[in-house]
């Protein structure tokens, strides 16, 4: 019985360590989406009133957005891999994070290019 007991050990070790690694993800995540967040409603508050732009304000909607997708996201991810993890049908996959990341900064870049070459007009 003490075998049983040792031979279990070694496998709640990993499953702790695997949620604790997700949980360092998913509040970095959370930390990245809240961060998005205040710095939308800054540019929805403080620079579309300075430039008087309907374009910094839907700037400032879309980051607004994005940061919501962000925290949704990282939510979701974490609760599907808490299940993974339970079911020991678990291996690390970072595919969907990459491509969510990718997209928003492409969205991003694409969007900060436009208001600056917007901003040189005026």
């Amino acid at each position: 019985m003490n075998n049983d007991q040792n031979d279990s050990k070694p496998v709640d070790l990993e499953k702790k360590q695997l949620v604790m690694e997700f949980e360092r993800v998913y509040n970095t995540w959370i930390t990245v989406g809240l961060g998005g967040l205040v710095g939308g409603l800054y540019v929805i508050k403080t620079l579309s009133t300075q430039y008087d732009s309907l374009t910094t304000t839907i700037y400032g909607l879309i980051i607004v957005l994005g940061s919501i997708a962000t925290i949704l996201f990282a939510y979701w991810s974490f609760n599907k891999n808490l299940k993974k993890i339970e079911s020991k049908h678990h291996k690390k996959s970072l595919i969907n994070l990459t491509i969510m990341i990718t997209v928003f900064l492409i969205i991003n870049g694409i969007l900060i290019l436009f208001f600056i070459f917007n901003s040189f007009k005026t």
